[in-house]
């Protein structure tokens, strides 16, 4: 028997409420995020930036507090980022200028580059999705085009499909949990249609094909964790019993992005047509869903106010990472997380730092911010008209800052220039400008951006990164207004809110050194102005 849930209806079992009604924000990681991936223990989350100019390295953050382990750079920027199933390797997905698809793996422990695969979808275009099979021996890459093709991990071999599915059309790929079946768009039987395959993985035969419910297919399939329901993104969530094929119920709503909890009970997606007030593009409120029943649960928009571009469940407890204004963690405080699955090998063991976090390890921090080694600074202005960033990356050498600065400007019928300057701050001014963020007044809480309804689409966001012997004192701020009030602050994993415009104030004073006119004159250029 079918059924359907509606937007409002909250009827779900006691022990899922329960659960849900325990989930809370627990800490922040202050880091714009294009892709990210779990470990498989669910330990550590690892991003890729998405501030248009660092695209092209990946930061592994231990959960559990926040830290930053380390930064695993590419020569090209990440498009797709899959963590394998043992936990020792990290693939991602980009292609180079030649447009040729390029998949490399890296070592999760010491961060070096161990296989680099390419050539396999010669002049086709970047790579969109990236999944390792469940025994870690194929990757499954998917191609612009949605074209699939499915690699042996140990050598970058293409494996070809008695079907030739690995040369159709797919949007959507998922294996199964014990990995004898994966799922596509099926490219032979109602593919116009949006209807479903399920194929086996080893010969590529069809095995079964499950109805369509509607032809507005979007591209995500996941399994539940136990193999037994199959969610997929149409217009809505529709989902099938994965053993008879059958449709079992759909969630309406305007949602994408569905994930499944580690112990497939709760589904969380995103609903980018539903919410009050300026919601920017490519966000969309946060709805928790009884994956039994398909009724709604919670929606964490509604109290917290808070908008995602992209949630994902931890495949171990009820972690639940939601990427806004940074990732924030949302789990049930003090949560024991085992996982039978997981593996044993602890994948960042060593790494993490002994740390306590109180206000007066704060207070430490601002006061020896003038003992910086580096400043990063990333200013990011997306209007109506055009876009901009600017990028310094400075590191003290010899009594002054020293380092490149790299200018983007984009604009109407896709004018697009670029420029990179040496830089050069006098360490007297570094220090002033240190001076000034030291005296910012710091309270605890969870950062907000405040943003203003002006009828148009506008996205601002400064991140000020000071390196202090081995630590990262992060200053942020997504808030509209002159002053980008107000600015967040993340030290040792805590979140940290700043009501003060002290930070502007501060990178103001470094402003006759970041050749601000060098930005201006790409926005007289891409605008078409003399």
């Amino acid at each position: 028997m079918l059924a359907s849930a509606g937007r409002n209806h909250f009827l779900v079992s006691g022990e899922v409420a329960q659960l849900i009604s325990q989930l809370e924000p627990l800490r922040t990681i202050t880091t714009q995020v294009s892709s990210m991936t779990w470990s498989p223990d669910g330990r550590a989350l690892a991003t890729v930036a998405s501030d248009g100019l660092r695209s092209d390295a990946v930061e592994l953050w231990d959960v559990e507090t926040g830290v930053r382990i380390r930064q695993i750079a590419s020569e090209r920027p990440i498009s797709a980022l899959a963590w394998s199933p043992d936990g020792s390797t990290l693939a991602t997905a980009s292609d180079n200028s030649d447009n040729n698809s390029i998949v490399e793996l890296f070592n999760v422990e010491t961060g070096e580059k161990s296989e680099t695969f390419r050539g396999f979808a010669p002049e086709v275009g970047r790579p969109t999705n990236l999944q390792w099979s469940p025994d870690g021996s194929t990757l499954a890459v998917t191609v612009a085009g949605n074209q699939l093709r499915l690699l042996d991990a140990t050598n970058g071999e293409e494996r070809y499909l008695d079907t030739g599915l690995s040369h159709r059309f797919v949007n959507g790929l998922a294996w199964s949990p014990d990995g004898r079946l994966f799922a596509s768009t099926d490219a032979e039987v109602e593919y116009s249609t949006g209807a479903l395959g399920l194929y086996d993985s080893a010969t590529g035969e069809l095995v079964r094909s499950l109805p369509s419910v509607s032809s507005d297919y979007r591209g995500s399939i996941l399994w539940s964790p136990d193999g037994s329901i199959i969610a997929v993104e149409l217009s809505n969530i529709a989902l099938y019993d994965a053993s008879t094929g059958e449709h079992k119920l759909t969630i309406h709503g305007n949602l994408s992005n569905v994930t499944w909890s580690s112990d497939g009970r709760i589904l969380a997606t995103i609903d980018r047509g539903q919410g009050s007030g300026f919601i920017p593009q490519g966000y969309g409120t946060i709805r928790l869903w009884d994956a039994a029943t398909g009724s709604e649960v919670r929606n964490l928009s509604a109290n917290e106010d808070i908008v995602s571009s992209y949630v994902s469940w931890s495949p171990v407890g009820h972690t639940l990472a939601i990427v806004s204004a940074g990732v924030t963690f949302w789990g049930v405080r003090n949560e024991v997380q085992v996982s039978k699955n997981a593996p044993t090998r602890t994948v960042i063991s060593s790494q993490l730092p002994a740390l306590t976090h109180s206000e007066t390890e704060v207070e430490v921090a601002l006061t020896r911010l003038e003992e910086a080694t580096s400043v990063r600074i990333m200013d990011k202005n997306d209007l109506p008209t055009r876009d901009t960033y600017a990028y310094y990356e400075l590191a003290r050498v010899a009594g002054q800052f020293t380092g490149k600065g790299k200018f983007e400007a984009y604009g109407e019928e896709y004018r697009h220039v670029s420029a990179e300057e040496d830089i050069s701050i006098p360490i007297s001014a570094v220090q002033d400008f240190l001076n000034i963020l030291s005296t910012a007044p710091v309270e605890e809480g969870v950062y907000e951006p405040k943003v203003v309804d002006i009828g148009e689409f506008t996205y601002s966001h400064i991140r000020i990164e000071i390196q202090v012997d081995r630590k990262t004192i992060l200053f942020h701020s997504a808030s509209d207004g002159e002053d980008r009030t107000p600015w967040g602050m993340n030290i040792g994993g805590e979140s940290y809110i700043i009501n003060s415009a002290i930070p502007t104030h501060a990178l103001r004073s470094l402003n006759p050194y970041l050749k601000q006119d060098v930005l201006d004159r790409m926005v007289h250029e891409v605008q078409g102005q003399k």
